[in-house]
């Protein structure tokens, strides 16, 4: 169900470039024999946004609403980040609670009063001052020790941004910057923090279903989770925690293929895996490729590596329907993007040697 106050993606804005794609058509084929897939070209990434800061760590858990949790490693490490993950194993395959770990008590802090203050102070930013900060808090590490920012210190922030993003259906989770998440050997899990992180996630996940989707109809008494006045937290933090794995919770949900590409978390281990594999190419080879790309058409577009990218990643993600992936675009993109469009991007990225099928 939508929560109160969501503002709906305005869909009317048309795509500014439209009329110079036929003519960079032409020109593909040409420069995709230029191109070199050797290490000389420009990899750098993106520079991550500063931590601005949050407020002090919210109230203690209320023993009322909290609830025994069990711990879900089904997902990859986030952008950018992929040399601290070590091998890991298929989600359905790891126990819910490992050695070293047993259980602990999560609630999710969406509808704490602190929370709901920072989302009313936030709410007069763009979504792009959003997702920056966001980066900050998730991805960026201290130029002093090389560590990120203690979760607990910038979890209220990071919670109050991502309902307000999923509130105004601003760029679904799975696009939004995240902390590197680590994978796990069998048999064992993460620590307490790691855990937190992962469970507020699929909280987030729940939350992006309520204020975009009118058709998630979980069986048993989850049913509830979903109210007319938004998503039910204490019902929620109970379900991300007792339920059992990604594969069983999807199940519960009645999830289909069109809303787990939108989600961070919740997603079947092929659709993860695909995720991760395009992931792993971005500043590899889709970045400077796409780079040199647009350093060949100069003026003739005001298009942004970051806008190609995006494409990119919704394009590899959805390889059975050009209107799915129009429709994963425009929400991704925050403006219109039709079928015709996502053929002609994707014939780009094929005649780069980025994508393969459509």
């Amino acid at each position: 169900m939508i929560s109160p106050g969501v503002k709906m993606i305005e869909m009317s804005r048309g795509d500014r470039n439209s009329e110079l794609l036929d003519e960079w058509e032409k020109e593909l084929i040409e420069f995709s024999a230029s191109i070199d897939s050797s290490s000389d070209l420009d990899r750098n990434k993106h520079t991550n946004g500063e931590d601005k800061g949050g407020p002090e760590r919210l109230t203690e858990l209320s023993g009322a609403a909290a609830v025994t949790a069990t711990v879900d490693v089904s997902f990859e490490p986030a952008e950018g980040d992929r040399k601290e993950a070590t091998t890991g194993v298929p989600a359905e395959d790891v126990p819910l609670a490992g050695k070293g770990f047993g259980k602990s008590e999560y609630r999710f802090i969406g509808g704490d009063q602190a929370v709901v203050d920072l989302i009313a102070k936030l709410s007069g930013r763009t979504d792009e001052e959003l997702l920056e900060e966001l980066r900050g808090h998730t991805t960026s590490r201290d130029s002093a020790t090389g560590k990120y920012p203690p979760y607990d210190e910038v979890r209220p922030r990071v919670i109050a941004i991502s309902m307000l993003l999923n509130e105004r259906n601003a760029r679904p989770p799975r696009f939004r910057p995240y902390r590197p998440m680590p994978r796990v050997a069998k048999g064992s899990s993460w620590g307490a923090t790691a855990s937190l992180v992962s469970n507020d996630r699929q909280v987030l996940d729940l939350h992006w279903l309520a204020c975009t989707c009118h058709n998630i109809c979980p069986s048993g008494k989850w049913q509830e989770m979903f109210a007319e006045t938004g998503l039910n937290y204490d019902l929620a933090s109970e379900f991300v925690a007792t339920v059992g794995s990604t594969a069983t919770k999807i199940k519960v949900l009645g999830l289909h293929e069109g809303e787990m590409r939108q989600l961070a978390v919740l997603q079947t281990e092929a659709l993860q895996k695909r995720w991760t594999q395009l992931k792993s190419k971005v500043d590899t080879d889709a970045r400077p490729r796409l780079r040199a790309w647009l350093e060949k058409q100069g003026a003739r577009t005001s298009e942004s590596i970051d806008e190609l990218l995006d494409h990119y990643l919704v394009l590899g993600l959805v390889s059975d329907s050009p209107t799915d992936a129009a429709r994963l675009a425009s929400r991704v993109t925050g403006t219109t993007v039709d079928a015709k469009k996502v053929k002609r991007r994707f014939e780009m990225f094929k005649s780069l040697k980025l994508l393969r099928q459509l």
